[in-house]
Formats: C-alpha cells, structure tokens, sequence
C-alpha cells in the first residue's frame, strides 16, 4: 500500500479528532447533530468540484490559452470558483439553512470546512497515489503532506464561514460573503506563485510553510471573532489559579506547552509559572 494512505489517515485523525474535541467541550449542545451531518455532507465535495466542475473547464481552456503567462496565473481562479460554491451548497439545504445565523454561522462555518479539508487530503492522496511517485516512502514520511492538510483546515473554515456570515449578516448577503471568501482563497493560492519570484530557490519551502501557518493561524482568529465578536487569546470556559499570588484568570492560547504542563504569565503578578 502506498504511505500517502497511512498518511491521509493520520491528517485525518487529527483534523476529526481537534473538531470532535472542540465540539465536545464549547458546542451548543442542539446543534451538534446537525455540525456532524454538515461534516459528512462536505467530505466528497473537493472530488466532486474538481472532476465535474473544474476539470471540464481545464479541458476547454487549456488547449486554447496554455501557453499564455495570463492563464498560467489565471490557474489560480480555479479553486476559488470553483470549490468555495461547493463548500457552501450543504449550508442551503432547509435543515441545515434554518439553523444557521449570527450566533452558530462560526460552527457551522467550522464544520462544512473541516469536512472539506479531510476530504481534500484523501483527493490528494488519490492523485499521489495514482501518479506512482513516492511509492517507496514510509507514511511518517509525508510529514510536510500531513502537517500541510491540518493547517489548511481552518482556513478552509474561516473562508466558508465568510460565506455565511455575508449571508447572515452583510448588507450584500451571501454574494458578497462568497465574493470575499474567493478573494481570501485566491490570496492564499497566490503564494505558490508569488513566493518563488520574491525569495531565493532555496527558502521558497520554507517561506510557503510558514506562510500556511500563518494563514491558519489568521483564519482560527476570524472564527473565534465570528463566534465571540472579539479576537481573544483565552480559552473560553477554562480558567487556571496562579500558584505564586493565587489569582483566578482564564487559560491563555499564548503558552508555552511542555506536554501535560503548561509555562504560563500570570497578567496579575506579572511572573511565570509551571501550570
């Protein structure tokens, strides 16, 4: 068997298991059954979009305007065009529509994301798989694949929850939440391009690597200031006690984590502690 699969299992096993533990613990309880069926929804949509949307288009274009350097870069509208209507259409369906609004958009936003992500890993898989290369790596091997497929997934979210949070709460109503959740797609596909005209050969991994963190990072932010309608470094619904001036605070994202331990600022007294 090829590693990539082994791989695709381990990238998904992360993904369900961090969107199964934020369910868990911070979800409205009456809305967990409908965040899982969204979930479901979405896994086949990345496939889906690309061999009956974009492919089809690929097949007629290319030919026509392959060699040119505007479709080259023109590439790059594909997968906005294309995949961020297929994250949105579960979102439609009555049972999921009428639940979805200024409150719950962030969840939701976080589940028809997460879905898409782990089914893009397998549809990337398929196509490594089926290209024969890599075929003699081990799947702790794909470690650049697997850590790639995790962090896109809230960026994944972010960008559909724009979509609905256009939809819910913007003047210009879902077009206007799509048209900015392409233009963020479409920023973030641009680096590919970009970084290797800006950067030495030699730094362009390491620039794009960073570059997803990143943009993981921002898009993790943009759910919890949908859901909260503030950014916050805290963990809501936790709290801690410092051990040296015995002050009650809530848990801070902002850590150092040395496994079941935490290195942690006290903002009272202003001192570090082993949490």
């Amino acid at each position: 068997m090829h590693g990539i699969w082994g791989a695709a299992i381990a990238a998904t096993l992360v993904m369900a298991g961090a969107f199964g533990l934020v369910l868990w613990r911070f979800a409205p309880r009456a809305h967990v059954g409908p965040l899982l069926l969204a979930l479901a929804l979405q896994l086949p949509m990345c496939a889906v979009a690309y061999y009956l949307v974009r492919q089809p288009i690929i097949d007629v274009l290319q030919p026509l305007f392959g060699q040119s350097p505007i479709y080259r870069w023109g590439q790059f509208l594909y997968a906005p065009l294309t995949e961020e209507p297929a994250k949105l259409w579960p979102a439609l369906l009555p049972f999921l529509a009428r639940r979805i609004d200024r409150a719950t958009l962030a969840w939701y936003g976080l589940a028809l994301g997460t879905g898409f992500a782990i089914g893009e890993a397998w549809f990337i898989g398929d196509l490594i798989a089926r290209s024969g290369r890599l075929a003699d790596l081990q799947w702790w091997q794909f470690g650049g694949y697997i850590s790639e497929r995790i962090l896109v997934a809230p960026f994944h979210a972010a960008m559909v929850a724009t979509t609905l949070r256009g939809w819910r709460c913007w003047r210009g109503g879902i077009l206007a939440g799509l048209g900015v959740a392409m233009l963020m797609h479409l920023l973030g596909n641009l680096s590919i391009g970009v970084f290797p005209l800006i950067f030495p050969a030699a730094l362009v991994p390491g620039m794009l690597q960073l570059f997803v963190l990143l943009i993981a990072v921002a898009g993790a932010l943009l759910l919890v200031y949908y859901a909260t309608g503030k950014v916050s470094a805290t963990i809501p619904g936790t709290s801690t006690t410092c051990p040296k001036c015995n002050a009650t605070r809530k848990r801070s994202l902002l850590v150092l984590n040395l496994g079941f331990k935490r290195l942690e600022r006290c903002p009272a007294c202003r001192r570090w502690s082993v949490v």
